[in-house]
């Protein structure tokens, strides 16, 4: 595996994206990075970090952002187009400094022609995800779990498919796709590291 291999992770809610990432991070010596891109995003763009919590991973307004282009506003994005776009930048940027591990984000496509870079999509079937949020949430109704998933994929795809013009989740533009339901996390881990050691 090249030292500046860069592994994006596209995840369904629920398909335990951030854990996976994080301990694939770990076993590859990689920085790992989540949500810590909200923070860096900030400090780079002046920003507030709030605003990128706010609109992370949410589609900006297009019809907004026609109104504000028009003849009588400055050609200026509106401001979760900014706070998206800084992300971006974020992400572009650490990439300049080597490799890593990075969850969401659409940075498979942010870094897009990039050398070394390995995309990865996780998913899983809907009662699998149930189940694991539930876990995580205590008193949470199999109902209300089901309901969280649906919006926050509906939300995650309107943002990767506003920013990038591709569908999310499309395995055609990923390298490896894995339903996390069939393995244990620790198992997973392993697929994905002799993945990536092997195409990074």
């Amino acid at each position: 595996m090249h030292p500046d291999t860069i592994v994006t992770i596209g995840r369904q809610f629920g398909a335990g994206g951030r854990e996976i990432g994080r301990r694939l991070a770990e076993v590859l010596g990689l920085p790992f990075y989540d949500r810590e891109l909200l923070a860096l995003a900030a400090q780079g763009s002046g920003l507030s970090e709030h605003l990128f919590e706010q609109h992370d991973e949410k589609p900006a307004d297009s019809l907004l952002y026609a109104a504000w282009t028009g003849p009588f506003h400055p050609p200026e994005p509106p401001l979760g187009q900014q706070v998206c776009l800084a992300q971006f930048q974020a992400i572009r940027d650490l990439a300049a400094r080597g490799g890593g591990v990075v969850v969401g984000r659409a940075a498979d496509f942010v870094l897009a022609g990039r050398p070394h870079l390995v995309r990865i999509f996780l998913y899983a079937p809907v009662e699998a995800r149930v189940e694991r949020l539930r876990a995580r949430r205590e008193g949470l109704s199999p109902e209300e779990a089901r309901r969280t998933i649906r919006v926050a994929d509906r939300r995650r795809a309107a943002f990767y498919g506003y920013f990038t013009d591709r569908k999310w989740g499309d395995p055609a533009t990923y390298d490896l796709c894995l339903d996390t339901s069939r393995l244990p996390v620790e198992r997973a881990v392993e697929v994905l590291r002799a993945f990536v050691e092997a195409a990074g």
